[in-house]
Formats: structure tokens, C-alpha cells, sequence
């Protein structure tokens, strides 16, 4: 029905240049990106990847979401999607609205954060940021 994307084909280069922002973004705290990793987990247990992921996962799909002081969705912008799987990024997309609110982000006030969704053809999922690795 889908391709299944390989992540071991992905251009080295872009995928280095996400997980870096990832990992960096603006100098932020990344403890407010594990507590927002750790939120969608917990609100979405079900649907969590348990396990290591298969080498080919069905789609990437990479998201900043702005959050105020409050923790409340501002704003999703997707930086990465799966051209072949449209409706997994309106998936991941709606998943991080309904999520709402997140923790508050103490002492950062409002903020961005990135993170990478793998999501396989089962619309199961794994979170960069908390992710058991792949096989």
C-alpha cells in the first residue's frame, strides 16, 4: 500500500542537520523537550512503539511545536513529511493539539521544541527523544 523508509538511506547529511537542531535547538533546555516526549507518551500510551523499531519504518515525520508559558499548543509546524503518507503528518499534527496542554515550561516561559515521530505502518510510534533505538 506505503513505501517503508529506510532510515539507513536517508540523506546522511539532512538527517545529521535535523537530529543536531533537535538536539540544540536555540540553545533550550532539553529537559523541556524529554517532559514534553514523556507528556505525548503518556497521553498516547497505546499507541507507543514498544520495543526497538524495524530497520524500515513507514514514515518521519519532524515537528517544532510552540508552547506558551502555560504549556498550550501556540503552534505545530512541520519541518519533515512523508510525501508518500500525507495522513500520518495530519495525524501527528492533530495528536500534538489534542495532547494540550503540555508540562509548563518553568523558567523558559514560552518555547519551541523539535522532535522526530517514527511511526510504523500500524500507526505505532517512537519519539526521538525517547526512542529505543532501531534494529
Amino acid at each position: 500500500m506505503f513505501e517503508a523508509i529506510d532510515i539507513r538511506h536517508i540523506d546522511p547529511k539532512l538527517f545529521v542537520r535535523i537530529l543536531l537542531r533537535v538536539q540544540h535547538h536555540h540553545g533550550r533546555p532539553q529537559s523541556y523537550r524529554a517532559d514534553a516526549a514523556r507528556h505525548v507518551y503518556g497521553t498516547y500510551a497505546k499507541q507507543i512503539y514498544k520495543g526497538t523499531l524495524p530497520p524500515l519504518v513507514h514514515a518521519i515525520v519532524v515537528v517544532e511545536t510552540e508552547v506558551d508559558q502555560a504549556g498550550n499548543v501556540r503552534d505545530v509546524r512541520v519541518v519533515r513529511s512523508p510525501s508518500h503518507a500525507p495522513e500520518v503528518t495530519r495525524s501527528v499534527v492533530a495528536m500534538i493539539r489534542e495532547a494540550s496542554p503540555f508540562p509548563e515550561p518553568r523558567q523558559l516561559g514560552a518555547t519551541k521544541f523539535l522532535e522526530v515521530w517514527m511511526v510504523d505502518h500500524s500507526g505505532r510510534f517512537q519519539l526521538h527523544t525517547l526512542t529505543e533505538g532501531q534494529r
